[in-house]
């Protein structure tokens, strides 16, 4: 069977990168070829890598959060005893809720998403306090992770809420909170102060949350 030289144009594009040292004499084209693809392969696949990697460098480190309750441990990261950040969100109804209006209640703050599995158990218990308490009381808002409309109604018609449930698709007020844990929760007084905060999820820290409530009325 003959064997297929290399021609010069080919000899070239071996020089230009440098692995004619690594050609045995004699060596097939399709050899040849098969080294070349392998190192172009190889320089594509660490440049994909770099950009990969890109975002996680350049990333900011979150600042640390003081007396968090995590999994319904305690640990120092949350700031607690300071005002909760404003911001306003649409409601499924397309409705603007502006935090600041809900000042002269206490008011649950929660961050959730539809694929949370604790969440299906958490907001229907923000919502039983709510009503035992009183809505003039107790105010929840509750901000959606969820990137899609759709996955947020689907969720408060399967688990029939009646309180709105705020829609944050690209993750403004997440970042502004600096959530971290699904779901998260913050206890805010009347007076708009952060008392607490829960970072994940413990049923035996659901009475927490009525004590925690009351103590603020």
């Amino acid at each position: 069977m003959e064997t297929t030289r290399p021609c010069a144009a080919q000899t070239a594009v071996f020089n230009t990168f440098g692995i004619s040292r690594l050609i045995p004499k004699g060596a097939s084209l399709i050899f040849l070829l098969s080294i070349v693809a392998i190192l172009v392969g190889s320089t594509i696949s660490a440049n994909a890598s770099a950009d990969i990697l890109k975002p996680l460098k350049e990333a900011k480190i979150l600042q640390p959060i003081k007396s968090a309750n995590l999994y319904g441990r305690k640990f120092d990261e949350v700031n607690v005893g300071t005002q909760a950040p404003d911001f306003t969100l649409q409601s499924l109804s397309e409705q603007s809720v502006h935090l600041a209006e809900h000042r002269g209640k206490v008011s649950i703050i929660t961050f959730w998403a539809s694929w949370c599995g604790p969440c299906r158990i958490e907001l229907p218990h923000f919502e039983k306090l709510r009503n035992e308490i009183g809505e003039d009381q107790v105010a929840i808002i509750a901000v959606s992770a969820d990137s899609k409309r759709k996955d947020i109604v689907a969720f408060s018609k399967e688990l029939n809420l009646n309180f709105p449930l705020l829609f944050d698709p690209k993750l403004e007020v997440n970042r502004l909170y600096r959530i971290r844990a699904m779901p998260t929760t913050f206890i805010v007084d009347k007076e708009g102060v952060i008392r607490h905060v829960h970072m994940g999820f413990k049923e035996s820290v659901l009475p927490l949350y009525e004590k925690e409530l009351r103590a603020l009325l």
